[in-house]
């Protein structure tokens, strides 16, 4: 081919282009008519045939290498592939695998949130018990309970009771039980407002 071919050959390319975008219907129709329409889809066929050949060929090259490469490491894994199934455990694995995506797959937001909104609570309250105050306090309570449990309480009537109120510990207790029972009262007030 000449130098003259080939330029006259790019001209015509480039006009056939150009007709192309200013019109393909009229272009569809010109080559319809003229039976090109055959030629034109087999080219296109063999076109895109070569095109997938290619990049078959291509990814069995590709894939033809990574075999040579790796061959001792392919072995063991299938060696490890079928001992499991030998032994069964295969199966277990690809269910803890199913079991792991659905676990996974199930924790959204709202379960985030919760636990979030729980490990927050539990700040609370471990700030709260750190408080010297309601160290002391739940010390005393426990104390207390222990006394009492101990067996070494009978029974009290009226008159019992009246005289047990003489008595400074148990003034002292009593203002205790009614502290913690009001500010119980007023913690519990602000949280049902807070729900409200």
């Amino acid at each position: 081919m000449t130098d003259d071919t080939v330029t006259e050959r790019e001209a015509t390319e480039r006009r056939l282009i150009d007709a192309i975008k200013s019109d393909p219907e009229a272009v569809a129709t010109f080559v319809h008519q003229h039976g090109h329409t055959e030629k034109l889809l087999d080219r296109t066929t063999t076109s895109s045939d070569t095109t997938a050949a290619k990049d078959i060929t291509g990814e069995k090259d590709r894939l033809n290498q990574v075999v040579e490469d790796n061959t001792g490491e392919l072995a063991n894994g299938l060696e490890r592939v079928v001992q499991l199934e030998r032994d069964g455990d295969l199966e277990t694995l690809v269910g803890l695998a199913n079991t792991v995506s659905l676990l996974a797959a199930a924790v959204d937001d709202d379960i985030i949130m919760s636990v979030s909104e729980l490990g927050s609570s539990l700040g609370e309250i471990a700030d709260t018990t750190a408080n010297p105050d309601t160290v002391v306090g739940i010390q005393a309570l426990m104390n207390g309970i222990g006394e009492g449990a101990n067996g070494s309480t009978g029974r009290m009537g009226i008159i019992g009771l009246v005289r047990a109120l003489r008595d400074p510990n148990v003034q002292r207790g009593l203002g205790f039980l009614i502290a913690v029972t009001r500010s119980t009262g007023e913690d519990l007030q602000q949280q049902y407002e807070g729900i409200e």
